[in-house]
């Protein structure tokens, strides 16, 4: 049983430009209008909302209260918004820079120390990808020690729950990324996947979810097969990191991708195949998280509870 769904794996090798032999492209430009017109609700959006792309150093929630304020744009039925989440130096900015419009959104600082350079959900223009606008809003990195884990829970928790104000800024998938080389499923990756088990709702929810595997060029052989086995070990775990991932997900299976420098392909395939759904989250409480989340994190349950509660207060969460 294959653990990732149909997408081209990384190979060691390729063209001068990165991209593997035979590996169709997918189209990045704008949507034409009148190709929005025949789609009745297609992909361009309101004049307005695109103003707003010219202001990527805004954080995620002023760019999402203003736009908000805007009507509808038609055909934003098609305008995909995707959560970026990793630990500091995992790559997340480095995935961002490389999809990013660079006429549209300004440069995402990358970094590999714990001190991470992201310090707010920032929100960035993508190139579209078949014709579909694309918005990434990349998060704290989880393990920022200026950024406590319980504050980067909140914030994408916030974002998670846009749905259920019925904006058009709602998330259609969430992008986790974690090194091949690390041979593990990092911390990042582990608190999505509880997010994902607790929190999402819905049967089909793991389908708004993509692992990616990032700096496959730096990666042996071995790691790279590590990523994907489907293994399991004498006492019947899974081996692989995309199977530990997703061993709560229907089938053990799940939507992985890995990307290296200047390959981003099978990255944008996978968000070319996202469900139409949007994601649903349901806030769980916060002595629930802590029984779940507080040993993973490393501080204790009342830590845990205390600092969430308060930081879902700062954030203006109801009931707290």
């Amino acid at each position: 049983m294959a653990v990732c769904e149909e997408h081209e794996p990384y190979q060691r090798g390729g063209d001068s430009h990165g991209r593997l032999d035979g590996t169709p492209s997918l189209r990045d430009d704008s949507p034409s209008e009148e190709s929005c017109r025949r789609a009745g609700s297609g992909t361009k959006r309101s004049v307005l909302d695109a103003a707003l792309d010219w202001l990527p150093d805004w954080p995620a929630w002023v760019r999402r209260t203003a736009r908000r304020l805007l009507p509808e744009p038609a055909c934003e039925s098609e305008h995909k918004v995707l959560l970026v989440v990793g630990e500091c130096g995992d790559g997340k900015s480095t995935l961002i820079n490389a999809l990013r419009d660079p006429k549209r959104s300004g440069l995402a600082e990358a970094g590999l120390h714990s001190r991470g350079i992201t310090k707010e959900i920032t929100a960035y223009v993508g190139k579209p990808i078949n014709r579909v606008p694309i918005d990434y809003l990349d998060t704290p990195g989880v393990g920022d020690t200026d950024v406590t884990p319980m504050k980067v829970l909140t914030m994408i928790e916030q974002e998670l729950m846009t749905d259920e104000l019925g904006g058009h800024d709602s998330i259609d998938g969430v992008i986790v990324t974690t090194p091949i080389p690390d041979g593990r499923v990092k911390l990042g990756a582990q608190v999505v996947q509880l997010l994902v088990e607790h929190g999402f709702l819905g049967e089909e929810k793991w389908r708004n979810i993509i692992l990616v595997g990032t700096k496959a060029d730096r990666a042996t052989q071995e790691e790279l097969e590590l990523f994907r086995t489907d293994r399991r070990d004498v006492q019947g775990h899974p081996v692989g990191v995309a199977a530990q991932f997703f061993s709560a997900a229907p089938g053990g299976r799940g939507t992985c991708v890995t990307t290296a420098l200047n390959n981003y392909d099978e990255l944008r395939k996978a968000i070319a195949a996202l469900p139409d759904a949007k994601v649903k989250y349901a806030t769980p409480d916060p002595t629930f998280m802590a029984e779940k989340f507080s040993d993973k994190l490393g501080v204790s349950k009342d830590v845990f509870t205390a600092e969430l509660v308060q930081a879902r207060k700062d954030h203006g969460f109801q009931g707290f």
